[in-house]
């Protein structure tokens, strides 16, 4: 079951032009095997990308954990990819903290910790 990114921590992609932001961001976070249990799970590809196409990408390390770095024009979306399988977020987002929204019992709308799993 394949179960990630969605929930209340949404927004829209800019229709103007000019309303297009794009600072230096870091996101910074970690990967679990489950929703609800904190284990780990190294090697995960971590792709964030947005409104104007820029990705940005990480593989998760032995502990689970991604930091990616650089410039994205806000909102955003990620995916994350492991054995075989893909995840994407569901909702554009502006929150650049992922701890905001993904862990259990929060009241985002977010499912828990990040996670991709059989």
């Amino acid at each position: 079951m394949l179960v990630m990114f969605l929930g209340a921590c949404a927004s829209e992609p800019a229709q103007d032009s000019d309303a297009v932001s794009c600072p230096s961001v870091t996101l910074s976070h970690w990967i679990s095997q489950s929703p609800t249990d904190s284990i780990p799970l190294p090697g995960v590809d971590v792709y964030v990308f947005d409104q104007v196409g820029d990705t940005l990408h990480a593989i998760t390390g032995t502990d689970g954990r991604f930091t990616i770095s650089g410039n994205l024009c806000l909102p955003f979306r990620a995916r994350i990819e492991y054995g075989g399988q893909v995840q994407e977020m569901g909702t554009w987002q502006n929150k650049t903290d992922c701890g905001t929204c993904h862990y259990p019992g929060n009241n985002q709308g977010a499912p828990g910790y990040i996670y991709i799993g059989g």
